[in-house]
C-alpha cells in the first residue's frame, strides 16, 4: 500500500486544553494540509450505523466498544485510509498510543503534538487555575460531549481519560501517555494555557520551534 501523506500530525490533550486553536496555528505553516476532527468524524461513522450521541457517556461507550472489537487504532484508520494525497494531515485528537503506530500505515512521519494547559511538573495551585480555564472553554464550547454537571464531574471525568486504571487496555483514553510519547521524542509539546494578546505569537513560536526539530519548517512560511 502506498503512502500518500507526508506527514500526520497526531494532537492529544487534555478536554479544554486548546487543541483546536494548535491545529488552526499549525495549518498556517503548510500550503498543503488536511485536517481531520475526531469529534466530527466519528459522530458522522456512528450515524450510518443510526447512533446519535447526546451527551459524553455515548461518546465513550461508542468508542470503547469500537476499539475493543477492531482495535485502538480503528478510528484513525477510518479516518486516513481513504485521503487523497497532501503534505500535511492534522488528526485532532489523538487518544491512545497505538493510534501512533495505526498512523504509520499511512503516512511517511508521524509527529505527536500534546497540547497542555500547563506543565506536568505544575503545582496544584498551577494545575487548579488550567483546570478552570479548560472548564470555562469547553462550557462556552458548548458541544455534546462538553456537557458537564459540574466542575466536579469534569474533573473526573478528565481523571479517567488521562490515565485508565488499566494501561494496557486498547480501548480505553490514555492521553498521559500520548503526551509522554511526544516528550520522549516522538513529537512535541505546546503549553496553551492563557488567554493573553499575546497568545498566538507564543503558541507559534512554541509550534516553530518544534516543527525545526524536525527539519519541518517550509521556507516562506511563518
Amino acid at each position: 500500500m502506498g503512502k500518500k501523506i507526508q506527514t500526520a500530525f497526531l494532537i492529544p490533550g487534555q478536554n479544554g486544553a486548546g487543541k483546536d486553536f494548535v491545529e488552526e496555528l499549525l495549518k498556517s505553516f503548510s500550503n498543503n494540509v488536511y485536517c481531520v476532527h475526531m469529534r466530527e468524524e466519528i459522530p458522522l461513522i456512528a450515524k450510518n450505523e443510526k447512533v446519535i450521541f447526546t451527551n459524553r457517556e455515548d461518546f465513550i461507550k461508542y468508542t470503547t466498544k469500537k476499539r475493543k472489537k477492531y482495535g485502538a487504532g480503528y478510528f484513525v484508520k477510518k479516518s486516513l485510509e481513504n485521503l487523497p494525497e497532501t503534505s500535511w494531515v492534522i488528526v485532532n485528537s489523538m487518544r491512545h498510543p497505538d493510534e501512533y503506530k495505526e498512523a504509520y500505515q499511512y503516512a511517511e512521519q508521524v509527529i505527536i503534538v500534546a497540547v497542555l494547559a500547563c506543565p506536568l511538573t505544575a503545582s496544584l495551585d498551577q494545575r487548579l487555575k488550567a483546570d478552570i480555564v479548560r472548564f470555562n472553554r469547553l462550557t462556552k464550547r458548548g458541544t455534546v460531549t462538553d456537557k458537564f454537571k459540574s466542575f466536579d464531574d469534569f474533573l473526573a471525568k478528565d481523571k479517567k481519560e488521562w490515565r485508565p486504571k488499566n494501561p494496557h487496555d486498547p480501548s480505553a483514553h490514555n492521553v498521559e501517555a500520548c503526551v509522554q510519547m511526544a516528550i520522549e521524542g516522538k513529537g512535541f509539546v505546546v503549553l496553551n494555557g492563557m488567554d493573553d494578546e499575546d497568545s498566538v505569537d507564543r503558541i507559534k513560536a512554541q509550534i516553530r520551534h518544534g516543527l525545526s526539530s524536525f527539519d519541518l519548517l517550509p521556507i516562506g512560511i511563518s
